[in-house]
This record gives structure tokens, sequence and C-alpha cells, in this order.
């Protein structure tokens, strides 16, 4: 997935309108960027199924809020 930089970069409230984000798939494959900069990334997924194989963070590096 290419991120993209808001051309906006001014400091203000924003809303990410998630709810408006696609539903469904995996909780590993289909995860979509909400935002992010040189040191993190947030992404979401609202997963409506089970993967196939047991995914696993193997650099550590990762949160996942369930």
């Amino acid at each position: 997935v290419k991120l993209e930089e808001d051309p906006d970069r001014s400091l203000r409230m924003r809303h990410f309108f998630t709810s408006k984000l696609k539903k469904g798939g995996s909780p590993v494959l289909d995860r979509t960027p909400i935002m992010y900069n040189n040191d993190v990334a947030l992404w979401m997924a609202f997963p409506n199924k089970e993967d196939e194989f047991y995914y696993r963070n193997a650099q550590g590096d990762e949160i996942i809020y369930v």
C-alpha cells in the first residue's frame, strides 16, 4: 500500500470517518492506513473472517488493539 500525504499539513482537528472504511476481509491483509509519520503508522481493519494462517509479528514492532 502506498501511503499518501495530505497536502494540508496544518495542525488542526480532523475527522477520519472510520465508519466509512471498507468492511470485511482479513484482519491482517485488509487493513486500511489512517494516519502516519516517519516513525509510526495507524491502520484499521473491520474483519469478518479468520485467516487460514497463523500471523505472528516477528519483529515485535506492532501493537494490536482489539
